[in-house]
């Protein structure tokens, strides 16, 4: 039932709108929507209609050997670090 879902705790959302997603979510059963929040911090916080919302499945855990929040995190350096290496060789092409 949507009335059993748990503030801020993680689900696999199928609907009409979004197909399946994996978020957190807080229900607004008043305004009949649920908020839909990304572990990403990249993507916005969405809602979406309780009748838009055909299944929810609770995630309780996963395995994994890396931590995922941390791999990211070094992606995201990496890739700020290539960058400005890039930056740097394409600054020394204009001033020759």
């Amino acid at each position: 039932s949507l009335k059993d879902i748990k503030k801020d705790r993680t689900y696999v959302v199928i609907s009409k709108s979004e197909g399946v997603v994996y978020k957190r979510l807080r229900p607004d059963f008043d305004n009949e929507k649920l908020i839909l929040i990304s572990d990403n911090e990249n993507y916005l916080p969405y809602h979406i209609a309780l009748e838009e919302v055909d299944e929810v499945w609770q995630y309780y855990a996963h395995l994994s050997f890396s931590d995922g929040r941390f791999t990211f995190h070094n992606m995201l350096e990496d890739k700020i670090q290539d960058m400005q290496k890039k930056i740097n060789e394409m600054h020394k092409i204009v001033v020759i």
